[in-house]
C-alpha cells in the first residue's frame, strides 16, 4: 500500500517511487500532500523535479493536473505496467467476455482485491483477452490524442481562472474528461468504458464538463478566425 515517507506540517510526503507503484494518493482519498522524486523513477511525473537527496517538495496542484491526466490518457490507450499478481488474478477469475459489460466486471475483480487505484488501466488487462485497445477514425491517433492533450490543456487553464465556489472548487473527474475528449477526438473502443463510476453524479460532471468545454471551443474558434 502507499504510505508517506513523513508527516511534514500536517501533510503527508510521498515518493514518486512509491506512486509509480501504487498509484496517485488521490485514489485513497488523499487530495493535498506533497512528492519528492527518488532516483528509481524511471518516468517521472514531472520534468525538471531534484533528486531525493535535496529533499526538494513539490505541491501536489503545481503540477499535477496535466501531468495526471496524461497518465490517465496513456492507461486508456492500454499503455502502463501491472504487478504479475494482478494480471495472474484477472486471468484466473474473469468469466464475462462480452463487450458490453466486461470493463465492469474486471472492476468488480479489481474492487474484491482492494485494487481499484488500477481502475484506469483496465485496457491493459483486456488485451490480453483480445480487446483491441481502441479504434481511430480516421487513422490519425498521434494527431487526435495530441488535440485531446491541447483541448484538456485549455479548460484547465480555464478552470484555475475561474473563481472558486462550493461547487467549482475541484476539476471534473478527470477519466470522464480523456474519454469524452477522445470520443470527440474519433478515438473509440470497441467494448463499453462506463464514463463515470458513481452514475449518480453523472450529470453534474456532464454538465461542468460542458462548461469548460464550450468556453474551449469559443476560444478555439476565435483563434481559427
Amino acid at each position: 500500500m502507499l504510505i508517506p515517507l513523513r508527516i511534514d506540517r500536517g501533510v503527508p510526503v510521498y515518493s514518486s517511487s512509491d506512486i509509480e507503484v501504487w498509484g496517485l494518493p488521490d485514489h485513497y482519498g488523499i487530495w493535498d500532500y506533497l512528492v519528492v522524486e527518488t532516483r528509481e523513477t524511471a518516468h517521472p511525473m514531472v520534468n525538471g523535479w531534484v533528486d531525493l537527496a535535496r529533499c526538494s517538495l513539490v505541491p501536489r496542484h503545481e503540477y499535477s493536473r496535466i501531468q495526471r491526466f496524461a497518465g490517465i490518457v496513456r492507461n486508456l490507450l492500454g499503455q502502463g505496467r501491472l504487478p504479475d499478481e494482478v494480471i495472474e488474478y484477472v486471468e484466473d477469475n474473469l468469466e464475462d467476455f462480452c463487450a458490453a459489460s466486461v470493463w465492469e466486471s474486471v472492476q468488480v475483480l479489481l474492487r474484491r482485491m482492494k485494487w481499484g487505484r488500477y481502475g484506469n488501466r483496465i485496457p491493459v488487462l483486456l488485451e490480453r483477452f483480445g480487446f483491441k485497445t481502441l479504434l481511430v477514425q480516421p487513422k490519425k491517433s498521434g494527431v487526435m490524442v495530441d488535440d485531446v492533450m491541447i483541448k484538456f490543456e485549455e479548460m484547465s487553464r480555464k478552470f484555475d481562472r475561474m473563481p472558486k465556489t462550493t461547487d467549482w472548487q475541484y476539476f471534473p473527474s478527470m477519466r470522464y474528461c480523456a474519454l469524452r475528449l477522445m470520443q470527440m477526438n474519433g478515438i473509440v473502443f470497441n467494448y463499453r468504458v462506463p464514463l463515470v463510476k458513481t452514475r449518480s453524479k453523472v450529470n453534474v460532471i456532464n454538465q461542468k464538463f460542458n462548461i469548460l468545454f464550450e468556453d474551449y471551443k469559443r476560444f478555439d474558434e476565435h483563434r481559427s478566425g
